[in-house]
């Protein structure tokens, strides 16, 4: 009986976060959203999964910092919620040309132009609190945080946990249980 409760606890949080995930996406009206809307969606929507060493840091901050490091796709397609609320600020689009340009970001996405300098920038961020995303393959398995994977006309993603962990950020429940893999649990 209460594995029963247990069981219909966890999909009740699976529905709950896969109706957050889709139905609050500023792109779920249109019939066909393309990768880079996808992958905006979820860099938009992952940040509120995610638990940083001190959340309440961000409300004294001006904005809430998400990099893009290559990819204007993606860049181009978050510039919709620029402005809108993340962990009590205001979002803020940053396309980046430069590693550099990274550092105050709280979420950083790694586009498939930057493939080259993932392990740099992963050894600049390492022990830093800033979420990795990216959808480059292989991207979670190497110490990256979050990897989106389209397969099949589907968007899922890979969490690396350890990787979170190393860098005092926490995955709720929820995240955990809609990722198709979790690397380091």
């Amino acid at each position: 009986m209460i594995r029963r409760k247990n069981l219909r606890a966890v999909w009740l949080n699976i529905l709950t976060v896969c109706t957050i995930l889709l139905v609050h996406s500023p792109f779920a009206m249109a019939e066909t959203a393309t990768p880079k809307e996808v992958t905006a969606a979820y860099l938009y929507h992952f940040p509120k999964f995610i638990e940083w060493p001190d959340d309440t840091e961000f409300a004294q901050q001006q904005s809430f910092d998400i990099a893009i490091l290559g990819n204007t796709g993606v860049a181009d397609a978050m510039a919709v919620l620029s402005g809108r609320n993340i962990k009590h600020t205001s979002l803020a689009v940053r396309p980046c040309e430069h590693i550099a340009c990274t550092d105050s970001a709280a979420v950083v996405f790694v586009g498939r132009t930057e493939q080259q300098h993932v392990a740099q920038l992963l050894h600049r961020l390492q022990g830093k609190p800033v979420l990795t995303v990216s959808d480059i393959h292989g991207f979670a398995a190497h110490g990256g945080m979050i990897e989106v994977v389209f397969s099949h006309g589907r968007a899922t993603f890979i969490i690396n946990h350890e990787a979170m962990r190393q860098a005092h950020l926490q995955a709720r429940a929820q995240l955990l249980e809609l990722a198709i893999q979790v690397i380091g649990r």
